[in-house]
């Protein structure tokens, strides 16, 4: 795909059509191809049949800059390429954030949104003190690794993928045994394999990054109350009211009672019609807590009741 824009090791690509601009902002942990997995399951070929023109962050691999990175760094990347994006396309754009990048994406947003038409948040973590007995153990694990990474410069993406496996230890085993019942030439099968090599695959975060992720979020639960960068901060309470929420069925009750933004105006609905919730807008609003590891979809703007596009 052609490169749209670059900085330092990150570039955008541009995976073309003619519509509104979309810009797709992935995790800093694993590899951006999650958002085009394959093609009966690529996020960027849906936004493309809905007219759109999705562009895709790519963070790449630490460069000698990058390593020295904070999160700070990333906000602003993320601010700076929506900046340069708008200006190419001479309109607002909107953006896609995926995991911890689309809670890079919100502080980015909510530090300045002048350049954002509409945000959507996809399994982004923000409070990380929503189950507060699990998160106990799991910030003493966090600050356990702070350390080895002052010792290493970076987290290597198995100490990563170790720690998030300690979100849930037995879904591994569960996850295996469904797929040892699987035909290996079926379709499931073949996305099953797909994820794994995702998921085991992708660069190192730059030890700065990490630290703060582990201290910052999972130990003091920052972004559930104001996430600070260097000197400037942005308060989690600034999301803009006109918001949807959508989950999917698997997880719709976890997802529901505990997204960040439930009591704020959102309208919260799970892809099984039978089962929705509606937050400020005529229904029942559950308590406002966060998520982590919950599959949620968060879109804000001002067009957003009208066209949503997620």
């Amino acid at each position: 795909m052609p490169i749209r824009l670059t900085m330092g090791t990150m570039n955008i690509r541009d995976y073309g059509g003619d519509g509104p601009p979309v810009l797709l902002v992935p995790s800093l942990v694993n590899p951006a191809y999650i958002l085009d997995l394959l093609p009966q399951n690529s996020l960027i070929g849906a936004l493309r049949a809905q007219g759109l023109s999705p562009l895709l962050l790519d963070w790449g691999q630490p460069g000698e800059e990058e390593r020295h990175f904070g999160l700070a760094h990333y906000v602003d990347r993320i601010s700076q390429s929506i900046t340069a994006l708008a200006e190419v396309f001479g309109r607002p754009i909107s953006v896609v954030g995926y995991c911890m990048g689309g809670t890079l994406s919100l502080a980015a947003s909510l530090m300045d949104s002048s350049h954002i038409s509409r945000l959507a948040l996809l399994a982004a973590p923000w409070d990380f003190h929503a189950h507060a007995a699990r998160h106990r153990s799991l910030a003493a694990m966090a600050l356990s690794l702070v350390p080895v990474i002052e010792r290493l410069g970076y987290a290597p993406v198995d100490l990563v993928q170790s720690f998030f496996t300690g979100l849930n230890p037995s879904a591994s085993l569960s996850k295996f045994t469904r797929f040892s019942r699987l035909d290996p030439q079926s379709a499931e099968a073949e996305l099953f394999v797909a994820l794994e090599d995702w998921a085991n695959n992708g660069p190192p975060l730059a030890g700065p990054v990490a630290i703060e992720v582990l201290r910052d979020w999972y130990a003091l639960n920052m972004p559930g109350q104001r996430m600070a960068f260097e000197g400037s901060s942005c308060a989690t309470k600034g999301v803009p009211s006109a918001c949807f929420c959508r989950c999917p069925q698997a997880g719709c009750d976890r997802a529901a009672t505990k997204c960040a933004w439930s009591g704020r105006g959102l309208d919260v609905r799970c892809l099984d019609p039978a089962r929705q919730w509606a937050c400020g807008h005529g229904g029942g609003a559950p308590r406002p807590r966060g998520f982590v590891g919950s599959a949620c979809a968060l879109v804000v703007g001002p067009m957003m009741k009208s066209q949503p596009f997620i």
